[in-house]
């Protein structure tokens, strides 16, 4: 439950990129707003975790965004769990010439970064990109700056972090420590 929770945030977080500078000219817009998802699929076509769609597009609904009528998606996707880096440098030029208002992310730190370096202009939502700021994604988690924002894992500071707390709690328990740092 709480993944939905989270995948329906990453959607409202994509959605208010989006849904910001729309409503603004909202009456002038001849054609839906066009938002760019770039992910990963299997050999059938079909999303890795369809679930995270069905997700993001339920929080964009939600938001008011009807698929037809005032959004459309472009999906790009490469295939397998691990795209080799020539297959994602050839998707990615042609999907950026297609103009998305927003591009959305959810392959990792390679395809944000390659979509970084494609495009300068088109705002990219990363559903989850590890430590972006040491990896140089973004200038730092408070204000990214750039064009790029969204979610990032700060798994070495937040696992010292836990390893400090647990000790807090539990002084006693060292085996138990020695055990988690293995």
């Amino acid at each position: 439950m709480r993944r939905r929770a989270l995948l329906r945030l990453v959607g409202a977080t994509a959605a208010t990129s989006v849904a910001w500078p729309l409503r603004l000219d909202a009456q002038q817009r001849s054609r839906p707003a066009l938002v760019g998802i770039f992910t990963t699929a299997d050999a059938s076509g079909r999303g890795l975790v369809p679930a995270e769609t069905d997700a993001f597009h339920q929080a964009m609904r939600d938001l008011g965004y009807v698929e037809g009528r005032n959004i459309s998606f472009l999906y790009r996707s490469y295939s397998g769990q691990s795209p080799t880096l020539a297959e994602l440098t050839q998707s990615v030029p042609e999907f950026v010439r297609q103009k998305p208002e927003v591009i959305v992310s959810p392959g990792g730190m390679a395809s944000v970064r390659l979509l970084m370096e494609a495009t300068s202009t088109i705002p990219i939502v990363m559903v989850t990109a590890e430590d972006a700021v040491e990896n140089g994604l973004v200038t730092s988690l408070a204000h990214p700056g750039g064009h790029v924002t969204g979610l990032s894992t700060q798994s070495q500071e937040l696992s010292t972090k836990r390893l400090q707390l647990l000790h807090e709690m539990l002084p006693s328990r060292t085996g138990l420590l020695c055990f988690w740092t293995r």
